[in-house]
């Protein structure tokens, strides 16, 4: 069977913006760009998009309140890691809190969740204040979050800013 290709490289348009193709069934898709240029895909998805594997290389832009998160689920004590962005905390432990000094603090957003029947203490690292609803809690000193609660977190220069609902 011979193929179905254009007769000149990156010459033919597949369908246009009036007259396009309904359905494309393929086992695999790929796009690429030419020459150093990067390729790009431009969707508007009318429903729902589900992939298995999603892998991005540099920046997201456009990504809503639905996205998924990096989740950790913890029942002992845990140093957020650099990857952490939602920490589900099941049993009474200490939750610490990245420092200044393993980067990517400022402008980073953390939410911790105590699923946990009783209290659990979240501490900034040596280097950075943990500053609560306003109120400096202090360098190296913990905040405690009731049973049930959710702290979200902003990482600053100097300070991590929390709140909790």
């Amino acid at each position: 069977m011979a193929a179905f290709q254009p007769s000149d490289d990156q010459a033919h348009d597949l369908g246009t913006t009036t007259a396009r193709w309904k359905d494309v069934h393929a086992d695999k898709l790929v796009i690429s760009g030419q020459d150093n240029d990067e390729a790009s895909i431009t969707s508007t998805i009318g429903g729902t998009l589900s992939v298995t594997n999603l892998s991005v290389s540099g920046t997201t832009t456009g990504i809503g309140a639905s996205t998924q998160y990096s989740t950790k689920e913890t029942s002992d004590d845990y140093t957020i890691g650099a990857n952490d962005q939602v920490v589900i905390v099941t049993d009474a432990h200490d939750i610490t809190l990245p420092s200044a000094a393993d980067g990517a603090v400022k402008g980073r957003h953390l939410v911790i969740i105590n699923e946990h029947t009783g209290n659990i203490t979240v501490y900034p690292n040596s280097d950075l204040e943990l500053v609560h609803q306003g109120t400096g809690v202090g360098v190296g000193l913990g905040q405690s979050i009731s049973s049930k609660y959710v702290l979200r977190l902003w990482g600053g220069t100097s300070a991590w800013y929390s709140t909790a609902s």
